[in-house]
């Protein structure tokens, strides 16, 4: 416990949001599997996980992502050059947003 407080208040914030996130996939998923009694086969069984990791996923927000990336060290090489290549698309996202 006392290392997850070594980190700065946005990577706990994150950390706990990410925990969180993992609870709730795990019940919704235990709850669809409940829910059909018998699989016909395997195919069944992987192609019901995937339908309802999907929907469950579609309605996940995680909160200051960004945030947590920069912080965390995660900003990869691809990610910065992705942003410095995009300066074109920023600047004309400004423009248009005045």
């Amino acid at each position: 416990m006392i290392p997850f407080f070594a980190f700065p208040p946005e990577i706990r914030r994150a950390i706990y949001y990410t925990t969180n996130a993992i609870e709730l996939m795990n019940s919704r998923l235990q709850k669809v599997i409940k829910s059909q009694q018998i699989f016909s086969s395997d195919d069944a069984t992987f192609k019901l996980v995937y339908l309802a990791m999907w929907n469950i996923s579609k309605k996940w927000v995680m909160r200051e992502c960004r945030v947590f990336c920069v912080k965390s060290g995660i900003y990869t090489e691809r990610q910065s050059r992705h942003t410095t290549t995009n300066t074109k698309t920023d600047e004309y996202t400004q423009r248009t947003a005045r």
